[in-house]
């Protein structure tokens, strides 16, 4: 691939809802190898909701399969923006191999990206990063913390919700309110674990902030990544380091 210059770029959105997830082939002329012909880039794969004549499983998998037929059964890279349910819930696995998070992960990308708040290391206070003193550590630490509590209270709400028609106390909740409160705990808080368990184990693993520096030149000839953000605590402004008001 060294030497070679992309051509074109067809960018796929799929149909997914409320939610995102494109496709981006970068296509190479002159290439030797049929599988370096095109490489493939998947941006997000989430969806909080389907038109109510839609099966939001089948429609997911169609999306998963397509995705398959179109990269020839290779991934170069994936690029999960964030982890609420509308940019992520295609990423899940089943324990039987046959979610839509599974077809990816057959996928076999070779980068995975993530925002530094996913970072293992950053989530526990005890390890150190190499690019961060140790009370920024420890400030990104509690940071990360502080969203895991708003995972686990969104949780929570939406459980509460989910008892609308049967709970005593909960029928008085107002049915639209109840479906906003259902929606917002869905896509912006609820864990989403096994997408992101998955997404940390499919593949080379770059957790991003603002400016990080990745050179996949080697990967994707012809194409410079340049990450916006998020901002890590020292990049952000000071209020930003309260922890519900930057979020």
């Amino acid at each position: 691939m060294a030497g070679l210059k992309p051509t074109s770029l067809t960018i796929r959105a799929y149909q997914v809802g409320f939610g995102d997830c494109f496709l981006l082939t970068v296509e190479y002329a002159g290439a030797a190898k049929k599988a370096d012909k095109e490489r493939h880039l998947l941006i997000d794969f989430g969806s909080t909701g389907m038109p109510d004549h839609v099966d939001p499983d089948g429609q997911m998998m169609k999306v998963a399969k397509d995705i398959e037929q179109r990269c020839d059964g290779k991934l170069h890279l994936v690029l999960a923006s964030h982890r609420h349910k509308d940019h992520l819930s295609g990423f899940t696995t089943k324990d039987d191999g046959s979610g839509t998070g599974d077809v990816i992960a057959r996928l076999k990308p070779d980068i995975v990206i993530q925002p530094w708040t996913e970072n293992p290391k950053t989530k526990d206070a005890s390890l150190k990063l190499t690019a961060s003193p140790a009370r920024e550590h420890s400030l990104q630490s509690q940071y990360v913390s502080a969203l895991s509590d708003m995972n686990t209270l969104s949780d929570a709400i939406q459980s509460e919700v989910t008892h609308l028609t049967s709970d005593k106390f909960m029928k008085g909740l107002n049915q639209d309110l109840a479906n906003q409160v259902r929606f917002l705990s869905d896509d912006n808080g609820v864990p989403n674990q096994s997408a992101v368990t998955n997404l940390a184990t499919m593949g080379e693993n770059h957790y991003v902030n603002y400016g990080y520096e990745l050179d996949v030149s080697r990967l994707l000839p012809g194409v410079n990544l340049r990450f916006l953000g998020p901002p890590t605590l020292e990049q952000a402004p000071m209020e930003m380091h309260h922890f519900g008001s930057g979020i």
